[in-house]
């Protein structure tokens, strides 16, 4: 049986064409979808998301010929703030490893499956003016099936999932799988990062909360409608598990990481199901159940940001934790009207108590182990 691919393409902004709340899309993260499989199931799917020790740029050949462009060779990433040279270059930023266990519920023969791969537009010209050639924004991809490598990996155009959706490059591969067979599929790339001019509310964090770390005042923030500072995104794509035949996956656990620049207090989840929080990373988690909803973490870019100019042990006044957890908290699915606020790790608890005011609420929340707190996230 062959199954269509998902297509997951994404149009990108240039930075002279972006309005007032417009980003600019670079790549992000796509899942493994043969579309409406109901011979194959995901038991489980483990994914992390870490930044790549080395921020990279890929120079964009363009064959006229064929009116195409796709990445080259990495070259020197050009100088300034990067959104500069938004359009210009594919500057890879994460790295995205996945791993699924897939358990075949019935014989397949040839099964196409599959990584649709996120496009952003490139910018180019001829006589006639303005062309925009969609570019892949992935590096480096891999896939295992079981410890080894397909056979053979296509590099193809496949039909957009959507009725008037674009069509979209993919690297496709079949394989056949006996009844009861349970393999692992393990998938890796870099890829890059969606930029945009400013934070918005109900965009990039919840509507009803504000940013803990943006000074002005709630009526000069609201009134304005976004943080006065540039914002990066990372984005993975998750719904597609919904296309697997059910049931739904028994876990499904998502790890991001923050940039070493960037302290955990400063990633803003506008996403839900998650479940608990480190030093280091926000971890998301669905248990016998498929995301609803796709992955978005934002944070303040650094170039130009102040705080990032200090090191920052923590927060010091008790307003600002108060307005962080709201963050956390409203990224939650809600249950009776109460948010599910996620778990601290013990770490990460001690050290927000070690900067606030030893009187202050969180101290005595400490105190009394009203806090509650895991030694480790994740499974």
């Amino acid at each position: 049986m062959r199954g269509l691919i998902l297509v997951l393409a994404m149009a990108g902004w240039s930075a002279g064409a972006a309005r007032a709340n417009d980003g600019f899309y670079q790549g992000s993260g796509a899942t493994l979808a043969p579309m409406a499989n109901d011979k194959l199931r995901v038991k489980r799917e483990d994914l992390e998301i870490t930044p790549l020790a080395e921020v990279k740029c890929y120079a964009v050949t363009v064959s006229a010929k064929e009116n195409k462009a796709a990445i080259g060779d990495d070259v020197p990433c050009p100088k300034g703030p990067p959104i500069d040279s938004l359009g210009k270059v594919l500057r890879t930023k994460w790295h995205a490893k996945a791993v699924y266990v897939v358990e075949a519920l019935a014989d397949v023969k040839d099964v196409k499956m599959g990584f649709p791969v996120p496009s952003w537009a490139y910018v180019t010209g001829d006589e006639n003016g303005r062309v925009d050639l969609m570019v892949p924004g992935v590096k480096n991809f891999k896939v295992l099936v079981d410890g080894d490598a397909p056979k053979k990996i296509e590099q193809e155009t496949v039909a957009s999932a959507t009725p008037d959706g674009p069509a979209s490059p993919a690297f496709t591969w079949t394989a056949s799988f006996k009844k009861g067979k349970v393999v692992q599929l393990v998938s890796e790339y870099d890829f890059g990062v969606d930029y945009t001019n400013g934070m918005y509310e109900g965009s990039h964090f919840p509507t009803g909360t504000v940013l803990w770390f943006d000074q002005r005042s709630a009526a000069e923030a609201r009134y304005a409608g976004a943080s006065p500072f540039l914002g990066e995104v990372v984005r993975y794509v998750l719904t597609p598990l919904k296309l697997w035949a059910q049931p739904a996956p028994e876990v499904v656990h998502v790890r991001v990481e923050a940039p070493k620049n960037v302290p955990i207090y400063y990633m803003v989840p506008n996403s839900p199901r998650l479940t608990c929080v480190d030093e280091t990373s926000l971890h998301f988690e669905w248990k016998n159940d498929t995301p609803e909803a796709e992955l978005a973490v934002a944070y303040p870019a650094a170039q130009g940001f102040l705080p990032f100019e200090a090191k920052i042990a923590g927060f010091t006044k008790q307003w600002e934790y108060d307005a962080w957890n709201a963050l956390l908290g409203q990224s939650m699915e809600t249950t009776g009207g109460e948010a599910k606020r996620p778990l601290l790790s013990c770490a990460l608890r001690a050290k927000i108590g070690a900067g606030l005011p030893k009187d202050s609420f969180f101290a005595g929340w400490i105190a009394n182990d009203i806090v509650k707190c895991v030694e480790k996230c994740g499974l």
